[in-house]
């Protein structure tokens, strides 16, 4: 594209010891976010590396297709086996114990690695360097294609300035939004089970199928129908003591506050929001990966809501890897 900047790497004769082992993490070169992410999607591609485009195809007024662009394959930089290993390897940054867990996906595989980078631009007056670059960049796993993509945070001002932090979470937030969008099929288990209308149907027939799904339920009156129901058709997240409230009388609602969780691990706001007598979703949660502390939550402190409504509850986990 005009202007794109080019890469900035050691000449052959200049890399040394300490050279070669600051470019293994990343540092003391740089290349464009082009190019860094046309180099992670060779290996989404299976390690054949493709020129990228911005338009693919243009039709004129009469329907006459003026430009179509063909996929236009480089080289080959890795072989498939090499491609098949690192991928499997960063989606296991993801979905594992990795330092990348914050752009999982719910029902999706994704592969990702996070980046914290020094700048050597400026200085502070010691000569250190002090300002940084957090990065994550990723590619969804599925057999009909995908999305690669990359996040650049340049001199985060937060705290915490690890690209699992300012920059993860973003991936997650998008993938989530455009996955789905493009209809790439769920190619994972997602982390919920699903609620279903039961207005309007017999209690028994309910009841049966509650128990089936091994759901809990509170029924609410003493008629034979189901009238209304919490949390509504929808998604919960799986958690111990959650469950379903079933009315068969009109009037008989029951409500609670909802309290404040945000900034408590995961742990305590689910005691806290099921000591409540409410239910909760949690967003890309993995059991036993890391320390996980709640950054929102979908219904504000204090509002007073039905019992057994569902609160969904955004993470963010904080045992930082770069």
């Amino acid at each position: 594209l005009p202007s794109e900047a080019g890469t900035i790497f050691h000449e052959p004769e200049n890399i040394g010891t300490t050279e070669l082992a600051t470019a293994s993490f990343g540092q003391r070169f740089k290349v464009s976010i082009i190019r860094q992410l046309t180099s992670i999607a060779s290996i989404a591609n299976g390690g054949k590396l493709v020129t990228p485009y911005v338009v693919q195809k243009i039709i004129d007024n009469n329907g006459n297709i003026v430009l179509n662009r063909e996929v236009n394959e480089v080289r080959r930089v890795v072989t498939l086996d090499v491609a098949n290993t690192v991928a499997t390897i960063l989606e296991e940054g993801v979905s594992g114990d990795g330092g990348a867990k914050n752009a999982a996906v719910d029902g999706y595989k994704v592969a990702a690695k996070t980046g914290t980078s020094q700048k050597f631009d400026v200085l502070d007056a010691n000569g250190n360097s002090y300002l940084r670059i957090g990065s994550t960049v990723a590619f969804s796993l599925s057999d009909d294609g995908g999305i690669a993509m990359i996040i650049v945070v340049d001199e985060p001002t937060s705290s915490v300035k690890y690209g699992s932090v300012v920059a993860a979470p973003y991936i997650s937030s998008y993938l989530s939004v455009a996955l789905p969008y493009l209809n790439y099929e769920s190619n994972s288990p997602k982390t919920h089970i699903e609620i279903s209308d039961y207005v309007g149907k017999s209690l028994s027939e309910v009841k049966k199928s509650l128990t089936s799904a091994g759901i809990l339920y509170e029924i609410i009156g003493n008629g034979s129908t189901v009238l209304r129901q919490t949390p509504e058709k929808g998604s919960v997240f799986i958690y111990e003591n959650s469950k379903v409230i079933l009315y068969t009388e009109e009037d008989n609602a029951l409500y609670t506050r909802v309290p404040d969780v945000n900034g408590l691990d995961v742990a305590e706001a689910a005691k806290i929001l099921l000591a409540s007598n409410l239910n909760l979703k949690i967003k890309n949660l993995k059991i036993g990966n890391g320390e996980a502390k709640v950054i929102s939550q979908s219904i504000s402190p204090n509002s007073v809501v039905d019992i057994n409504t569902v609160v969904e509850l955004e993470i963010l986990y904080c045992d930082f890897e770069d």
